[in-house]
């Protein structure tokens, strides 16, 4: 469509420069197209404005016009329009006719992917109820798939980045994940007494996954080892505690977190997955590969280690409210809960002149998520 309106526009300047130079008779000694297409009485404004763009339109296509040019100067203009013309209209036949081609192509995919889906659950035998159920969701998928594409771009489809040394992309990673990061305060006081060791959890521990609607982060009653930070977009977290429970329902939002606990415990289950409400970047801490480079930073493994028997006493204290003992293992404590915990266990490092000359006057601006989870975690020592 943009294509065509480009093009609609760019004849209608071609076919205004044609009637201009029609009307001039050069002080009345050329012959002009204009009289001799045109009575004094034949026509309006309107029909000599469409015969002039009709002109234009015969230069870009293999068309015939009644209108020829009578003059040098005339003839000159329809031989610039024709080379002109001669480029534009090949460009824009090639974009029409690849754009043509990649419909197809991706039409023809998809054709072929459904096939296969069929057959592989014909030949399984699946029951139609499951059918449907896969059809149906297929169907959306890919109804969808358009919001992907506005989403963040994943470094593994830039093929450029590869040519860099391992350095400079620990540097782009450090500059594209830390913000999300140190909204938590742990890495907020980290970041404090060593850019390093964050440097490092950046470039080795976090990696980049998007959902797309009703795609699940993790599956239901499993074992969950990675932190969750959201970028973008939404995921909802619901599960029932008992058949007479209500089902709790929550959700992490931008710069929210939940699973922390996977970093401090040696075991932390989910009851159900984590659900993409729309479109959503999320940014997934490993906690083996954080627990090793916390331990080769001596000046915040103690800061470390000290805020996990802190945050594992404090999502032990039990609650009366049904549900939410769990809730605080998935979704961990508040964000002014962690924040004190974090001040706690790292405000004697960063008093003692640690921090690398800088100094903290006030904690990171961010929000814990309200997300009630289901979970049974084991609450051993980081």
């Amino acid at each position: 469509i943009k294509l065509l309106v480009f093009i609609v526009l760019l004849n209608h300047y071609i076919a205004c420069g044609w009637y201009w130079i029609g009307r001039n008779n050069f002080g009345g000694h050329v012959l002009c197209w204009v009289p001799e297409a045109f009575d004094d009485h034949d026509g309006g404004t309107w029909y000599r404005y469409t015969t002039s763009l009709h002109w234009s339109l015969t230069q870009f296509t293999p068309a015939s016009m009644e209108v020829t040019p009578t003059n040098p100067i005339e003839r000159t203009y329809s031989v610039c329009v024709l080379l002109f013309a001669l480029v534009t209209f090949s460009s824009f036949v090639s974009i029409i006719t690849g754009s043509v081609t990649q419909l197809q192509t991706i039409h023809s995919r998809k054709l072929h992917n459904q096939m296969l889906l069929r057959r592989y659950l014909s030949e399984r035998r699946i029951s139609a109820e499951l059918v449907l159920r896969v059809c149906h969701f297929v169907q959306r998928q890919q109804k969808h798939m358009g919001g992907m594409e506005r989403l963040r771009t994943k470094e593994d489809r830039v093929e450029a980045l590869k040519m860099l040394p391992p350095s400079i992309i620990a540097d782009i990673r450090f500059q594209a994940y830390g913000p999300t990061m140190l909204v938590h305060p742990v890495f907020y006081f980290l970041h404090a007494i060593s850019e390093a060791c964050v440097k490092q959890v950046c470039s080795k521990a976090v990696t980049e996954v998007s959902l797309s609607l009703s795609q699940e982060l993790f599956a239901g009653c499993s074992e969950v080892t990675q932190m969750v930070y959201m970028m973008e977009g939404t995921v909802s977290y619901s599960f029932a505690t008992s058949v007479t429970q209500p089902v709790f329902e929550g959700r992490i939002e931008k710069d929210q977190w939940a699973c922390e606990a996977a970093l401090w415990c040696k075991k932390l289950e989910i009851r159900a997955p984590f659900v993409a409400m729309r479109c959503c970047d999320i940014l997934l801490l490993s906690a083996s590969e954080f627990k090793k480079i916390g331990t080769r930073y001596p000046d915040v493994f103690m800061g470390l280690a000290c805020y996990s028997e802190r945050y594992i006493q404090s999502i032990n204290e039990p609650d009366s409210e049904a549900g939410h003992n769990h809730w605080r293992f998935v979704g961990g404590n508040g964000y002014d809960t962690v924040r004190d915990l974090a001040h706690l266990a790292f405000n004697s490092d960063i008093q003692t002149g640690r921090s690398s000359g800088r100094r903290v006057s006030k904690g990171p601006s961010g929000r814990m998520s309200q997300v009630v989870p289901s979970l049974s975690g084991s609450s051993d020592d980081y």
